[in-house]
């Protein structure tokens, strides 16, 4: 030991001091951590001085092991305390500094080449661990939406039950007394929109059981006509645009006879589901001319399904946030029209994603042709 570095071998106190002193002028945070950080430092000081020790017999494999160790457990530690990255690439790049500064100059240059390999080692266990702590951040946020959505199918398999005999019975009924007034156009009239208003009234129901695993309907997959979906929803929408003066628009850049491969029913829920939201935003928008606009075209192998409207801007940090069950913004909402809407369009394999600036809210549904 005698031959090895002064500045590594006793004069360590004083190094680790100077060290410290420019990280912290840099980086005030780490007076709080001051203990942590001065002991990793001797921690590494002591490793080099070992592997220096074996030059004349050098074992890589052991240094390697010890200083990726070493790496591992700093990597975590700025990771644990949530220290940005270019703090730990600012303390890995002092300490190479110091150390070489008070090392002898025969020794500089094996004590460069070990600390350039301890500097790569450093960046691949600090990628390695923010890449395991990211997984395991992923599954528990994919855990709690499973949390959600069970007590979410829960509360609609109970209104299933208490709801669904009701129904049930009304329709009867009305077709019923349909059928015994034929005659009179005016009764037949009030019927069929008692009827529509059931059948909307039965989608919403619907929106709860679609997160149950016992569903009320499983609906069949077939081809339809995208245009005809389009039109019947659109005629659920019409009517309210027009009783609050809102301007609606359909632009459908498309061939005739393109169809879809879908539920029929559920993918008219979603289309439902993101007209009413629209309508609902523009309702409290400051704009003179209130709008909501569908665009569908086709490009490359997808569909895409384009629902805007130019009410107030979402917030940034809503945006990840309202397709999760339980999350509204609206006084009376429940939160669970967009999270229905998206577990719909995955089921079809597609993607349901938000894009909101000062100009439009956009909702861009893309599904596979």
């Amino acid at each position: 030991m005698e031959d090895l570095p002064v500045a590594l071998n006793t004069g360590q106190d004083e190094l680790i001091n100077s060290w410290f002193e420019d990280l912290q002028n840099q980086y005030p945070v780490a007076n709080s951590l001051e203990d942590e950080l001065k002991n990793q430092t001797k921690e590494i000081i002591s490793i080099l001085l070992m592997v220096l020790s074996r030059m004349e017999e050098p074992d890589e494999t052991e240094s390697s092991t010890y200083m990726r160790s070493w790496a591992n457990q700093t990597a975590r530690f700025y990771l644990k305390n949530h220290l940005p990255l270019i703090m730990f690439f600012t303390h890995m790049k002092l300490m190479n500094q110091h150390l070489l500064m008070g090392t002898d100059q025969c020794y500089k240059k094996p004590l460069k080449g070990l600390l350039d390999q301890l500097f790569h080692l450093s960046i691949e266990e600090y990628s390695r661990e923010e890449a395991n702590l990211l997984s395991l951040y992923k599954a528990r946020v994919k855990e709690l939406h499973v949390e959600q959505y069970s007590v979410l199918g829960k509360m609609a398999a109970s209104m299933a039950h208490e709801l669904r005999n009701p129904l049930f019975a009304m329709e009867g009924f009305l077709k019923l007394i349909r059928k015994e007034t034929k005659e009179n156009t005016a009764v037949q009239r009030y019927i069929q929109v008692i009827l529509e208003e059931y059948s909307y009234l039965y989608r919403q129901i619907n929106q709860f059981l679609s997160f149950s695993k016992k569903k009320l309907l499983e609906e069949r997959w077939n081809y339809h006509s995208i245009r005809q979906l389009v039109t019947e929803v659109s005629r659920f929408v019409e009517p309210r645009c027009l009783d609050e003066k809102i301007i609606f628009t359909i632009k459908i850049d498309l061939e005739e006879d393109e169809k879809l491969y879908c539920q029929k029913e559920n993918m008219k829920q979603v289309f439902l589901n993101l007209f009413s939201n629209g309508i609902d935003a523009v309702t409290f928008s400051d704009q003179e001319k209130r709008k909501i606009h569908l665009h569908v075209k086709k490009s490359r192998n997808h569909y895409i399904f384009s629902f805007e409207n130019n009410g107030p801007t979402i917030p940034e940090e809503n945006i990840g946030k309202i397709f999760d069950p339980f999350f509204s913004t609206k006084k009376d909402g429940f939160g669970i029209g967009l999270s229905t809407s998206r577990n719909i369009i995955e089921k079809h394999n597609g993607n349901l994603v938000c894009h909101s600036n000062e100009q439009r809210t956009s909702f861009l549904i893309t599904l596979p042709i």
